[in-house]
């Protein structure tokens, strides 16, 4: 018969039977015999994800170049503030220019 682990609340349910069989020979070693069931649960599947093979590269490069004033923008700026603004130029530009498709 199988039963549950006590104190353990996993995610899926795993249940246990445990034998101790007897010493083998004149050996000090038991056997330990046992079987385990775990029902395994799939990883949800990710809601969407980018398509760049269908992306307008043109549009996004039109964006960033023509839109972005970037020597003024980085004018005052640290390599890390530049970086961290240049970032999220191409994470909205993502956003907008690469479709997502849902998986």
């Amino acid at each position: 018969m199988f039963m549950s682990l006590p104190g353990f609340q996993p995610r899926v349910p795993i249940q246990y039977l445990i034998y101790f069989l007897q010493k083998v020979g004149k050996s000090d070693h038991g056997v330990v015999y046992g079987q385990l069931k775990i029902l395994s649960v799939p990883p949800e599947p990710r809601s969407s994800h980018f398509r760049y093979d269908s992306a307008d590269y043109e549009g996004w490069r039109v964006s960033l170049r023509d839109v972005v004033p970037w020597g003024e923008r980085f004018a005052e700026k640290s390599t890390n503030e530049a970086w961290n603004d240049l970032k999220s130029e191409l994470l909205s530009g993502q956003g907008v220019f690469v479709p997502t498709t849902s998986s």
